[in-house]
Order: structure tokens, then C-alpha cells, then sequence
């Protein structure tokens, strides 16, 4: 079988904005050194050869060369995705001169949050004052980290083909996100084929029976998606999917048997058979309890949106009425991420057939930010994206809230 990749179709159409970003990816991430990257920079001369080498340390813990952070010029700020009359998306910030939080954090629920704002910020070294790379400027694209050269890509390897998403961290990807429809299609010999965000399908003929049901079932889950649906509707749908399968998952291989979750232990499930909100709000607060105490935080901005947040759900200041205004108007938005979500950690289970565990992860990413959302006044796409950067992108977050997946 010819390896194949399979992306969005919006993939084509990302680059890097650089110095346009509101949230680069210079900024608070510490970038490790591929080998062949390290061994260039170890020979490196001139001034920036010399200026690389003095921020290269060895870490212990994880057993890798990285560059060590300096403070620097703060080049974060506010940011939303808004759309133009055609229905293009763009990126707004804050201007300068604005106080921060002004625009994005506009207190429109009366809860009054303000992320802070510093006029320095923990940066990579070679990041200038005007956000370019000063390595890349020195030395090409090339030589450039393996890590900068792949970001945001995230690239999984199955048996006979790769698949690549976008990370949701990115400002860009998030904009990308925001003006691409979803849609669907049926090929010649009607089969569904996979098409959310113009994702392709992903072949089911593998010689491993878990990842073509996985797959398969994927496939039918986004060719029945409707963007115009609300958040609870898919909720149920990929629940209704995953219970169905699960069985058959363990079954296929015989090295997992553990027994199903009964649906009450899940996330929002009491909400959903009682509509009683005070139950959404239950839960909400035991996982934004267990995030804050649990997880590393890479940015302050993260942990006090998310701390914020919690004070305000357990303080009662959530109006029902308003908050399901609030994510009705953004329906499009929330399932398109809901379904970012769905692509790139579906077919995860392949690993583990734990479908419900990996389904369960994609709810609680898609929630947070829409409850972090209405309760800070940021915008949708920036608390998906921080979301994003700090889990999806901290193998140790990621794995801390997938291990207490019911006990929220």
C-alpha cells in the first residue's frame, strides 16, 4: 500500500504570519534542538553562532538540548477572529494604545475579568523586537529547530497513510478555521467520504480491524455533521457512536477488557437527560477544579481565565438564559472546532480501544472554552486556541486530563 497524507484542504492555504501573529510561537514555549540541528549550530560562526551556543543548555529531565528563555519585548495581545461583509475571517488585536482587555475582554456578562498585561514577557532569545527570527534571518528556514520548522503541524502516523491537522494554538489556523465551511461528499461507488472542514476520508483497509472500524466510523460521523446543530446535539451524536462501538473495540483485541462507563459517570450527561443547569455548572467546576490544580500552566493569561471562571460558576454568576444566547450565536464556530477536536483524536483509540476515553477528552476540549468564553468575555477562537497551547501541546497536561476523564 503507497503511504498517503491526508489534511484539511485549508492546509494549502497556511503561513506563517510571523510578525503579524498576536500569539506567536516564540513567545513562553521553550524550543528543543534536533540533532542535525544542534550539530549545525555547534559549528555555527560569527556573532549569532556565538549568541546560539551561550542559550544552549542540555535538559536532564527530558534528556534533550533546548534553548533557554530570556525576558524580552511582550509581543502578546489581545486577540479575536472577527469577519468582514464577504465573510471572510480576520485576526483583530488590540491597538496599542488601548487598555488590554478592552475589546476582547469586554466584561459584555458583567463578570469584569481582565487578563493582565506586562510589558515584557518570557521569549526565545532570538526572537527580535520586531518578532522575526533572528536565526532564520542569519541562516535560511533550514536551520531553523525541526520543532519551528513544523509548527503547527501535528503529523500521525497510521498504518499506510500520515495524518496532518493544524494546530488550533496558532492564531492563523485559527482564522483558517473560522471561514472554511464544512462540507460533505459521496464518492463513485457511494461511499461516505470524509470531508468536515474539507478533511478527505481516510482509507478503511488496513489489516488492522480497530483502525478501520475507526475510521469508518469517523467517516459516517462527519458526513452526518451539521454545522447549524448546537453543541449538545453533537455531544450526543459522538456519545451515541462511541457506546455503540466500544464492545466490538475490545473485542477486537484481546489485550483490552475493561468494562464500559456507565453513561451518568460521564461528562454533562446528568445535564443532558435533565436540562437541570445547575448540573452543567457542576461539572464544569469539578473539571475547571481539577485543570487548575492539576495541570502546568505555560501562561499566566491561561490560569487566570480558567480561575476566573471557576470563582464565577461556584459564585452563581452564570445567567442560563444568556449563556445559551451566547452559544447559540456562535453555533458555526463551536462545531467547527468541535469537529477539529473529533479529527484529530478519534482515531487515537487505535492505541488503546478506548473510544469513550479519547470522545470523552474531544467534549471536555471543545466545552472549556466556549463556558471560559462567556464568563471572560475573550473571544471563542483565543481561549480555543489557549486551550490548545497549553494541553495539546504539554504531553503531561494532555495525559492528566485523559486519566481523569470520569472522575470529573
Amino acid at each position: 500500500m503507497d503511504e498517503k497524507l491526508f489534511m484539511p484542504s485549508y492546509g494549502k492555504d497556511f503561513f506563517c504570519i510571523a510578525d503579524k501573529c498576536p500569539e506567536n510561537c516564540c513567545v513562553e514555549w521553550i524550543v528543543d534542538l534536533d540533532e542535525k540541528t544542534r550539530a549545525f549550530y555547534e559549528k555555527a560562526e560569527g556573532e549569532v553562532g556565538d549568541k546560539i551556543r551561550s542559550h544552549m543548555v542540555f535538559d536532564e529531565e527530558n534528556e534533550e538540548t533546548v534553548f533557554t528563555l530570556e525576558k524580552g519585548i511582550n509581543h502578546v495581545k489581545e486577540w479575536g477572529i472577527l469577519k468582514n461583509n464577504e465573510g471572510k475571517s480576520f485576526i483583530n488585536t488590540l491597538d496599542d494604545s488601548n487598555e488590554a482587555g478592552s475589546d476582547f475582554a469586554n466584561n459584555e456578562n458583567g463578570n469584569g475579568f481582565k487578563p493582565s498585561c506586562s510589558s515584557t514577557d518570557y521569549n526565545c532569545p532570538f526572537q527580535q523586537d520586531d518578532g522575526l527570527c533572528e536565526i532564520r534571518l542569519k541562516y535560511g528556514y533550514e536551520h531553523t529547530s525541526e520543532t519551528c520548522r513544523e509548527h503547527p503541524e501535528f503529523n500521525e502516523e497510521y498504518e499506510g497513510f500520515t495524518e496532518r491537522s493544524f494546530s488550533l494554538s496558532c492564531p492563523e489556523v485559527a482564522r483558517l478555521i473560522s471561514e472554511t465551511r464544512l462540507k460533505k461528499d459521496i464518492d463513485e461507488d457511494d461511499e461516505i467520504i470524509l470531508s468536515p472542514l474539507v478533511y478527505p476520508t481516510v482509507p478503511c483497509d488496513s489489516t488492522d480491524p480497530v483502525l478501520n472500524r475507526l475510521c469508518r466510523e469517523r467517516n459516517k460521523f462527519f458526513y452526518n455533521f451539521d454545522e447549524d446543530r448546537d453543541l449538545f446535539f453533537h455531544i450526543k451524536a459522538l456519545r451515541t457512536i462511541t457506546f455503540s462501538m466500544q464492545d466490538d473495540l475490545y473485542k477486537m483485541d484481546n489485550g483490552f477488557e475493561d468494562v464500559i462507563p456507565e453513561r451518568e459517570k460521564m461528562f454533562l450527561q446528568k445535564y443532558i437527560n435533565t436540562k437541570d443547569f445547575s448540573l452543567l455548572l457542576e461539572d464544569n467546576i469539578r473539571l475547571l477544579d481539577f485543570m487548575i490544580n492539576n495541570l502546568d500552566f505555560l501562561t499566566e493569561r491561561w490560569k487566570e481565565a480558567l480561575s476566573f471562571t471557576h470563582e464565577a460558576l461556584i459564585n452563581g454568576k452564570i445567567n442560563e438564559k444568556e449563556f445559551f444566547v451566547f452559544a447559540l450565536e456562535r453555533n458555526h464556530d463551536i462545531s467547527r472546532v468541535f469537529s477539529y477536536f473529533v479529527y484529530r483524536y478519534f482515531i487515537k483509540a487505535v492505541n488503546d480501544c478506548d473510544i469513550i476515553k479519547w470522545s470523552e477528552f474531544i467534549i471536555k476540549a471543545a466545552f472549556v472554552p466556549v463556558i471560559v468564553s462567556f464568563v471572560t468575555g475573550m473571544d471563542f477562537y483565543r481561549t480555543a486556541a489557549l486551550f490548545s497551547r497549553e494541553v495539546e501541546h504539554d504531553g503531561d497536561n494532555a495525559a492528566t486530563l485523559l486519566e481523569m476523564i470520569f472522575e470529573s
